[in-house]
């Protein structure tokens, strides 16, 4: 973790471009959103249907949230594989939801980081649908967090499903992101690292067998709370869990005040 904390801070502040005047960038970031400000509004069609990802939150969450619950229940390999996967993926939920949580720690510890559309010398025209985010830090991307977290848990219990998965937030969740200029690339790095960390705790076997313990012993004595705060769980996580972050950002600032 202090590696990844040290790697985080590099990707933050990195080499900054004095010619953008443009403070907190690194190099590989102006250069990737100055090539995508250059396409930006010029297929517009093709710009809609990339919005039209960026915004529609059951075409993030949910198809990653579907095959998560395909990849516990499938029924494939031997019955050992299966309930190792299952505990896996189990505990990885709750380090996803960490790991977001971390993530808008540093969101508001760091010096806030505008957007490539909101940086004006990369000219990015604003396309029609997208969230102003006002006052939201663009690093590390939560999406890129969550998201890469889920996918690693997935893939801990179904291999094939896994990779559909990587390669679904790679390419519909991050890409829209990166190519629209609502996140610069390692603002997308630095979330799917934090991802790939939090979801790799589930290897560890005590913390594995400990959040399947509760798991089971929840949905045993209490079987409808259960049920109930499992689609609440995953309403949340199809949302991002946009409430309880806004309120938790909301406290933080009132706070610091």
């Amino acid at each position: 973790m202090v590696f990844l904390a040290c790697a985080l801070l590099m990707l933050r502040f990195g080499i900054p471009e004095s010619a953008l005047h443009t403070a907190g960038h690194n190099r590989v970031d102006l250069a990737f959103e100055e090539q995508m400000s250059r396409f930006n509004i010029r297929w517009p069609r093709f710009d809609g249907v990339l919005a039209f990802f960026a915004e529609h939150d059951l075409l993030k969450g949910g198809p990653i949230v579907f095959l998560a619950w395909v990849a516990f229940f499938e029924d494939r390999r031997g019955q050992a594989g299966i309930g190792e996967g299952r505990r896996k993926l189990a505990a990885v939920v709750p380090m996803a939801i960490a790991a977001v949580g971390v993530g808008r720690l540093l969101a508001d510890l760091f010096p806030l980081r505008a957007r490539p559309f909101r940086t004006p010398p990369l000219q990015f025209r604003m396309v029609s649908g997208l969230p102003g985010l006002y006052g939201w830090s663009s690093f590390p991307s939560d999406h890129a967090i969550l998201f890469t977290a889920l996918a690693v848990g997935i893939f801990f219990a179904s291999r094939r499903l896994g990779i559909f998965a990587l390669t679904y937030t790679v390419l519909l969740i991050d890409g829209p992101r990166l190519l629209l200029g609502i996140h610069w690339p390692t603002d997308i790095l630095a979330g799917a690292a934090l991802g790939v960390a939090f979801a790799s705790v589930a290897s560890f076997a005590t913390y594995r067998d400990f959040v399947w313990s509760w798991v089971e012993r929840w949905r045993k004595s209490y079987p409808g709370i259960f049920a109930a705060s499992m689609f609440l769980l995953c309403y949340e996580i199809t949302d991002l869990f946009t409430t309880p972050l806004t309120l938790a950002h909301l406290l933080l600032q009132h706070f610091r005040r």
